[in-house]
């Protein structure tokens, strides 16, 4: 931008080139609102630059400079700015006032060229003249049987409005997937509201724009003053998107269990929305999403696929010599690249490579040494296809295993396919979790732990939806489409063993979400 006149102000400045069903989408702030306009200006054959200038709470100007195409090796849909060659093309589209405007107001502009600009509404978003389409995994209609189902929730409950923090939740609601979670974000839901509300970063509204199904006005975002401020808090802005929608007295359900609704997120609200009474909905959306589509079945089972591909792949890796680090690099690279079928999603946790006397840990990291000729190995790992994610552990063996540990591994497979084979649904999770624990029972042994938890998206720190256990207690009754990762790992003084599996209940008992072998490896 280097280019630029001096007496411009550049806030912010974006490209688009010769398609004319292209369209940019700028994103333009001032005064702590902000609207976003879509350019696609038939007057210009070549890629344009538009630049803002604002003072205080006035947007005072946006200009368009055209761009030339320097000849040179680099793409042809690339362009450089070149102002000084063509000053008469310039064109000033007005003075556009937008006091006090909130976001997703509707604009006219006339430049000085005589072409109409407006009303302009956000939509598709263009990058190097390539337009990047809604990238949404399923149908609007299956979104807004979630928000159905949410609102019924909502209202059985006396809640008018509900502030979902929870990245999964806010994926389950609008398809939003972003790593943006690091900083303040709400999905709201009202109501009396036809679409979820997203707000966060700015720099992340692109992001909701492409991921989610929701309309223009529902997709908003505070400037970045608000990120890491001592000074102005994120939740000011949000609490105001709250009262827009007429919730100033309203009754506020909030994620207060969750991992992302901060004490200070709380007591911004609180202190800004003075006369809303706020009640604790945590897991209100999580026990929702704990029955899963045919469409999220489907995604699991990838997500099973490439588990045991990384499973594979860490087994063929590990051997004696080998540094601890070097197997953790070969799960993420497959994690990465999933199968040939389909690619890999970050998983929600590193993987857990428990060696030697550190096999007594479930949760133990990995170290740079290098595995001896004869150890014991516990590794868990995630598939992740699109957010949905499948656990899988496997114990391993380096040399011969003892005579114990051999049939320490075989009770533990046979208790765990006594406990797959009594899932059904109408049974109780602690049913379930009964079968396994009288199995073990008969050989002395007993799993303090609970036996399993439920699965399905995921983002850090873990892949569980916190809702059902495979745990003596639980009476939730198992239901088609729930997903389990059955973990009947033993951590006992002197060793441990994880040999897992993932499943999805089916309607004539469970459907195995991996396919590797149930059973310790030897190598």
């Amino acid at each position: 931008m280097e280019d630029l006149p001096a007496s411009v102000g550049v806030d912010l400045f974006a490209e688009h080139g010769k398609n004319p069903r292209a369209r940019t989408d700028v994103l333009v702030t001032a005064g702590g609102y902000e609207t976003r306009l879509g350019f696609s200006d038939p007057v210009f054959d070549e890629s344009v630059v538009v630049a803002s200038s604002f003072e205080e709470n006035q947007i005072t100007e946006l200009r368009l400079y055209p761009i030339e195409h320097r000849h040179s090796k680099r793409p042809a849909n690339r362009r450089v700015l070149r102002p000084a060659l063509a000053p008469q093309a310039r064109a000033t589209l007005g003075r556009l006032q937008i006091q006090s405007r909130p976001f997703g107001t509707e604009i006219t502009i006339e430049n000085d060229v005589g072409v109409n600009r407006g009303p302009f509404k956000h939509g598709s978003i263009e990058t190097e003249g390539t337009i990047m389409e809604k990238q949404q995994l399923f149908e609007r209609t299956e979104f807004l049987a979630r928000l159905a189902a949410v609102k019924d929730e909502m209202a059985r409950r006396g809640i008018d409005v509900l502030l979902i923090s929870e990245p999964p939740n806010m994926n389950y609601l609008t398809g939003y997937d972003a790593y943006s979670y690091y900083v303040p974000q709400f999905v709201i839901v009202s109501l009396n509201g036809d679409e979820p509300i997203w707000i966060g970063r700015f720099m992340d509204r692109v992001s909701a724009v492409m991921t989610t199904y929701l309309a223009d006005d529902n997709v908003r975002s505070y400037p970045d003053k608000y990120v890491q401020s001592a000074t102005f808090s994120a939740y000011d802005v949000m609490a105001e998107t709250v009262k827009q929608i007429g919730g100033e007295k309203a009754r506020i359900g909030a994620e207060m269990g969750g991992y992302y609704y901060s004490a200070r997120a709380h007591s911004d609200l609180m202190r800004a929305l003075p006369h809303a009474e706020f009640v604790d909905a945590d897991l209100l959306v999580n026990w929702i999403r704990v029955v899963k589509s045919p469409a999220e079945i489907a995604l699991m089972r990838q997500a099973g696929k490439i588990a045991d591909a990384m499973m594979e792949r860490a087994i063929d890796t590990i051997a004696p010599g080998v540094r601890e680090c070097d197997v953790a690099a070969a799960v993420y690279h497959q994690m990465a690249a999933g199968t040939p079928e389909f690619g890999g999603a970050y998983m929600c946790s590193p993987p857990f490579l428990c060696v030697g006397e550190r096999a007594v840990a479930p949760h133990a990291a990995w170290t740079d040494k290098p595995l001896p000729a004869s150890t014991i190995i516990n590794l868990e790992l995630f598939g992740n296809r699109h957010r949905y994610q499948v656990n899988l552990s496997r114990s391993i063996s380096l040399g011969k295993p003892t005579p114990a540990y051999q049939n320490l591994s075989e009770i533990m497979v046979e208790a765990l396919n006594a406990a797959l084979d009594s899932v059904r649904p109408g049974r109780t999770c602690a049913e379930v979790e009964g079968v396994f624990r009288q199995s073990l029972a008969r050989h002395g042994l007993e799993k303090e732990a609970r036996l399993g938890y439920s699965i399905g998206l995921g983002y850090p720190p873990g892949a569980v939806e916190r809702t059902a256990s495979l745990r003596k207690g639980d009476e939730t009754v198992l239901k088609s489409g729930m997903c389990f990762h059955m973990m009947p790992g033993l951590w006992l003084d002197d060793v441990g063993i994880t040999i897992t599996q993932s499943f999805a209940v089916a309607d004539d008992g469970h459907e195995p979400l991996s396919s590797i072998p149930r059973k310790l490896f030897v190598k």
